[in-house]
């Protein structure tokens, strides 16, 4: 065999490192932008888009937090668009254009997600709602795919409690309640767990027992 030759799953088994990429990228970006964020960040009561902010709502100047979230952002566009860049190349995956489709959106969203809140409130705005509303969809097709052999009330419930998660955030934040703040981690823990649930993993692409999909 050549050196350079690549195995049958090359695909898989970089989707599943860039899906593992991208759910560490994310909890790790939260995570140090909470760190240095200029004032006391308090989880259930701020929303990670202030993470971003050049000022704190205290008015405190924000420079690192902010770079690190914008840091955290472009590589999550980049990572986003190199897993809708296979699905395109990739027709033998389920889906493979629609995932691809929706993971150009997500990526969309990323960058548009950098522009600061506090200056751009409804640009930032609509690139989070680009980003979670198509990560969200996204998820729905892992779901289909994984429990599709499974009984329908186990998909029922799943499909639910995904959908419960997301909208209690999404209708709070139109609504501009207060809990909003609180739904917004549930919502993106939930969209995360489905996203590493249901995609590849490495482990099973790389043992010489897994199967491959015939070329």
């Amino acid at each position: 065999m050549s050196a350079t030759k690549k195995p049958a799953n090359y695909l898989d088994l970089k989707l599943a490192r860039l899906f593992r990429y991208l759910a560490t990228n994310i909890l790790g970006t939260y995570l140090l932008g909470a760190i240095f964020y200029a004032d006391a960040f308090h989880f259930w009561e701020h929303a990670f888009s202030e993470l971003g902010t050049t000022i704190t709502l205290l008015g405190t100047p924000n420079l690192t937090s902010s770079l690190i979230m914008t840091t955290g952002m472009f590589i999550n566009g980049r990572l986003m668009l190199e897993i809708a860049r296979i699905y395109r190349l990739d027709s033998t995956q389920p889906h493979a254009q629609v995932k691809s489709g929706l993971m150009y959106i997500a990526s969309l969203g990323a960058f548009i997600s950098i522009f600061p809140n506090n200056l751009y409130h409804t640009l930032h705005s609509y690139g989070s709602a680009f980003s979670i509303g198509s990560i969200f969809f996204f998820d729905l097709l892992l779901l289909k795919e994984g429990l599709a052999s499974q009984k329908k009330s186990l998909f029922a419930f799943l499909i639910g409690l995904l959908s419960l998660s997301v909208f209690s955030y999404a209708i709070p934040y139109f609504l501009e309640l207060p809990i909003k703040q609180a739904t917004q981690k549930i919502c993106i823990i939930n969209l995360l767990l489905v996203l590493i649930q249901g995609s590849p993993q490495p482990i099973q692409l790389a043992s010489p027992l897994a199967t491959h999909r015939p070329s």
